[in-house]
């Protein structure tokens, strides 16, 4: 037995208790031979998971914690366990249900983040026809990039690639010094967000409301065409601009990867949390093109907001995107169908809004729009009312 230990950034502290990051893939198969099909869908994803877990054995791992309260990684780098994919059968679920109702009936038993297992798989059989895929990864193991990274390696043509856990030591400092977490990181100290944390934490459980929107080509070509000067903006800044425009936040906050940040590292290979906080205030989000400018200008620094104070005591809207680390679990004959996140409100999380954007269906995204405010008018692209820069929601 050869023990590995791997110390934990600061960083990584603020997942300690976090639910773990969690997806749902549904499949359909044409297999002539159906009744097999669910079985064969099983031995492939063990087969890979054997292959990955051989190549990244810390995934069998165990969050340790000493006296002084430091986090390790401990893992067996010769000899590890073998992680299972679970089977079950759930012949009521489906992609088109209730969100809400699909996330409780997938999303593992809510623990500890430094307790649970690091990575668990389940396939799960609807029809002989039918099937899903829930993959979730502990925040202490890995951000939103690890964990699809893993899930492409499910793929049968994929390559089983090794992970680093070893943290690189000086990543707390180099993305507080490039702005994208540092000012946020001070501000969570000031005396406003002590007071609105826990007047949020004491206040009546808001009611939040969970809607998940299909977004085609046609509504995003749509709404850049609204802004001349967009026209070469990405879509994560389109649709992040039109939602910000919704909420009429006085503070927009977007979650990015660092990890492009970092000078002489190999950030492919990087496993572990590297995300950071950007945040943005009106006159960064008005247009697609001024959210792109916010985001590469000055190493990540905002370039119209000055004033950070409503971030803590004003409405605050969190925007995520995960569009661009999606990387497909294929599995031979099956078809993916449909993909969703499985995401709740942190504890404590001091902003009223938060949405989503993800692959939805191979053509398709989807915006995950979770909300603990209550709209004068639902925020729904789909919707002629919602399309613009007029907001039709202002949180209260």
């Amino acid at each position: 037995m050869t023990r590995q230990s791997v110390a934990l950034l600061r960083s990584d502290y603020a997942h300690k208790e976090s639910a773990p990051t969690t997806t749902i893939t549904f499949y359909t198969s044409s297999s002539s031979s159906s009744n097999s099909a669910i079985s064969r869908g099983r031995a492939h994803l063990q087969r890979r998971v054997d292959a990955i877990v051989q190549a990244n054995p810390w995934l069998t791992g165990s969050i340790t914690s000493d006296w002084l309260g430091r986090l390790t990684l401990d893992y067996d780098s010769v000899t590890p366990d073998v992680i299972l994919v679970e089977a079950s059968m759930q012949p009521e679920l489906s992609h088109d249900m209730d969100y809400d109702a699909l996330v409780a009936m997938v999303r593992p038993p809510v623990g500890r983040a430094d307790t649970d297992p690091l990575l668990r798989m389940r396939w799960i059989e609807i029809s002989k026809t039918q099937a899903a895929l829930v993959v979730s990864l502990s925040r202490l193991a890995g951000d939103s990039r690890t964990h699809y990274h893993l899930c492409g390696m499910l793929s049968a043509d994929a390559s089983v690639r090794a992970l680093t856990p070893i943290r690189l030591a000086k990543f707390d400092d180099v993305v507080a010094s490039q702005g994208a977490n540092g000012r946020l990181r001070r501000a969570s100290s000031t005396v406003g967000f002590v007071i609105n944390a826990v007047r949020k934490l004491v206040a009546t459980a808001p009611t939040v409301t969970t809607t998940l929107c299909p977004l085609d080509a046609e509504w995003l070509a749509r709404e850049k065409a609204m802004f001349t000067s967009s026209q070469d903006s990405l879509d994560d800044d389109v649709v992040a601009s039109w939602y910000f425009r919704q909420t009429q936040c006085d503070t927009g906050v977007l979650a990015v990867d660092c990890r492009d940040c970092l000078d002489d590292v190999d950030t492919i290979s990087m496993a572990g949390n590297y995300e950071g906080w950007i945040p943005v205030q009106p006159d960064d989000y008005a247009t697609p093109a001024l959210m792109r400018h916010a985001l590469t200008t000055e190493a990540l620094r905002r370039v119209q907001a000055t004033d950070l104070s409503s971030v803590m005591t004003g409405n605050g809207a969190m925007f995520t995107s995960l569009v661009t680390l999606y990387e497909p679990a294929t599995i031979p004959d099956w078809t993916i169908i449909a993909h969703v996140p499985c995401w709740s409100f942190p504890a404590g999380w001091t902003a009223k809004d938060a949405a989503i954007l993800f692959q939805h269906t191979p053509s398709t995204f989807g915006l995950l729009i979770v909300m603990q405010s209550v709209p004068e008018v639902p925020i729904d692209p789909t919707s002629p009312a919602a399309d613009g820069a007029t907001p039709p929601h202002k949180p209260q």
